[in-house]
């Protein structure tokens, strides 16, 4: 499955890197969650922490995601990202 707008299957997008505007590592894409149609609406980001604690699993609609020169890329403040939805599996 490819998917939209990225043109990346779910294999390329597991684990892909998510940056912030200026640059910074925000995280990682951990999972990819789909509707009851099984369209690809959002992904599942692993927040960094400091040495693996206080990692957070966020919820990011693919709309708020960009791909720019090959890498992922979020325009949310730490506030806007912390005030996401939650995903504990």
């Amino acid at each position: 499955m490819i998917v939209a707008p990225f043109n990346l299957s779910i294999d390329e997008l597991d684990d892909y890197e998510v940056n912030g505007s200026t640059g910074e590592k925000i995280g990682e894409v951990e999972n990819l969650l789909t509707d009851a149609s099984s369209e690809s609406v959002a992904v599942v980001i692993e927040t960094e922490g400091f040495l693996g604690i206080g990692d957070e699993d966020v919820i990011v609609t693919l709309d708020q995601l960009e791909l720019v020169d090959g890498e992922f890329q979020i325009n949310l403040t730490e506030e806007e990202l912390e005030a996401m939805p939650k995903w504990d599996d």
